[in-house]
C-alpha cells in the first residue's frame, strides 16, 4: 500500500525516483480518465515509475497500457513535480521522493479495461473529481490541469503576450510552479515541421523542452 508522508525536507529520508502520469481527456475534453488503485483503493491518473533503460515518454506509454489497456501517444509535457517535502512509502518499506512528469496523452488504440493494478476506471468531470478520494499528489496535478484548460498564452507571467507570430502553436510549460510560454520556432522564414523546441529560463536554470505537436 502506497502512503504519502509530508514534512519539512522529508525527501532527504528517501531515495529519488523518476516517474510520470498521463492526463487523458474524453472526446469532449470535459472529463479526465482516472483509475482506482488495487493497493489502497484511491483514485489517480495512470502512471508509474521509470525503469532503467527507458525514457520517461516510454514509461508513460507503457504504464498507461499496463494499467488501462489503452495505447497512447504523448501530446505534450504539462508540468514537472519534485517537492522535497513529500515522501511516498511503499508496502515493502522503500521510501522515495518522486520526480514526476505529468504528460497529456491521446488514445490511438487498445481497449479500456481493468488490470492487476486497478479495480475501477472512468472519465470524470471537475465536479466528479472534487467528490472522489484522489491521491494527494494527483489532486495537485488535476487541479493544475483543470486550471489551465486554455492552451493559448493568456497565462500570467508569459512574457510573449500577444507577440506570438500569427498561426504559431502556443503551449504553456509549467515547471515546479514557474510558468513560461513557448511557441513553435520559425527559422529562416519557415516553420520547423515536426518539433517544438524552446530554451527558457526558470528559477535561474536553463531548460530544454522538445514536443511533437499534433498536426
Amino acid at each position: 500500500m502506497a502512503k504519502i508522508i509530508e514534512g519539512e525536507r522529508i525527501g532527504k529520508l528517501g531515495k529519488i525516483a523518476l516517474g510520470c502520469s498521463a492526463v487523458i481527456f474524453d472526446p469532449t475534453r470535459a472529463k479526465i480518465l482516472l483509475t482506482r488503485r488495487t493497493d489502497n483503493g484511491r483514485w489517480c491518473l495512470p502512471g508509474g515509475r521509470t525503469d532503467s533503460g527507458e525514457s520517461v515518454v516510454e514509461t508513460c506509454i507503457r504504464e498507461v497500457l499496463e494499467e488501462t489497456g489503452l495505447q497512447v501517444r504523448i501530446v505534450r509535457l504539462l508540468r514537472v513535480y519534485s517537492s522535497p517535502h513529500r515522501l511516498v512509502e511503499y508496502a515493502d518499506g522503500n521510501r522515495y521522493q518522486i520526480v514526476a512528469l505529468n504528460f497529456e496523452a491521446e488514445p490511438i488504440g487498445g481497449t479500456l479495461t481493468l488490470s492487476d493494478e486497478t479495480t475501477d476506471y472512468g472519465y470524470f468531470s471537475r465536479d466528479d473529481i472534487a467528490r472522489m478520494d484522489v491521491m494527494e499528489t494527483h489532486v495537485e496535478r488535476l487541479r493544475d490541469v483543470l486550471r489551465a484548460t486554455d492552451p493559448v498564452c493568456a497565462m500570467r507571467g508569459c512574457k510573449h503576450g500577444s507577440s506570438h507570430p500569427r498561426g504559431s502553436m502556443r503551449l504553456p510549460i509549467i515547471v515546479d510552479g514557474n510558468q513560461a510560454c513557448v511557441s513553435r520556432i520559425r527559422h529562416q522564414h519557415r516553420w520547423l515541421p515536426s518539433t517544438l523546441c524552446a530554451r527558457y529560463f526558470l528559477a535561474g536554470a536553463i531548460c530544454m523542452v522538445t514536443v511533437s505537436p499534433s498536426g
